[in-house]
């Protein structure tokens, strides 16, 4: 849904002021908008409070440029509410924005994610431990690490473990069995997208005392 528009801090002292007075005239009398946050009078007197202060400021005077920054800030305070009730009056409706003289802001476009990539399942550190590195996808928010004793099959119930990072270690794993291994890529938008299955034997450490 379209939205405007909040943020208009970066802009530079006499777009900020044009821009201000252009919301003015586009907001005042509007019939889409008959109860503007600030109403429109107030708005126009700090428009115009900011404009002196621009003037002033040019003499180069601190006080003068701490105005200037304050009445550059209410501005932007002021816009930000008129953005909002906007919003909050338009819901979307693209010709009742183009009336108030915001700016629309972008639509974020959807970051898609690829099927993640197995980098290596390496024996860990200590008995019956597997750690498995999957592959850095830039769309991915987090992992699923999942690990299942062989066969699988359809039916299989894998152990599943939630991470952000690109590496982790299953422990607990029985010595001397083979696993599979699989990692699915989660993205922002609930997107999740599955690695395929790698197989690996758990190192036999454990020695067997005689009878």
């Amino acid at each position: 849904m379209k939205k405007p528009i909040v943020n208009y801090a970066e802009l530079r002292d006499a777009e900020l002021l044009a821009f201000g007075r252009s919301i003015y005239s586009a907001m005042n009398g509007n019939v889409n908008f008959p109860n503007p946050i600030p109403n429109m009078p107030a708005f126009l007197l700090a428009l115009d409070a900011y404009d002196e202060s621009l003037t002033e400021a040019k003499t180069g005077s601190r006080n003068a440029v701490a105005v200037k920054n304050a009445g550059k800030l209410n501005i932007v305070t002021m816009l930000r509410s008129q953005a909002n009730y906007v919003n909050s009056v338009c819901n979307g409706d693209l010709v009742m924005l183009a009336s108030s003289g915001f700016k629309l802001a972008k639509d974020r476009e959807p970051v898609y994610i690829g099927q993640p990539v197995i980098a290596a399942v390496l024996q860990g550190l200590n008995a019956g431990s597997m750690i498995v590195k999957v592959q850095t996808d830039k769309g991915a928010i987090s992992y699923l690490y999942q690990t299942a004793p062989d066969p699988i099959n359809e039916q299989t119930e894998w152990i599943t473990v939630a991470d952000t990072r690109i590496k982790y270690e299953f422990t607990g794993l029985e010595e001397g069995k083979k696993y599979w291994f699989r990692v699915a890529a989660v993205g922002s938008n609930g997107q999740t997208v599955y690695s395929t299955e790698v197989a690996q034997f758990v190192m036999q450490r454990s020695l067997t005392k005689a009878a």
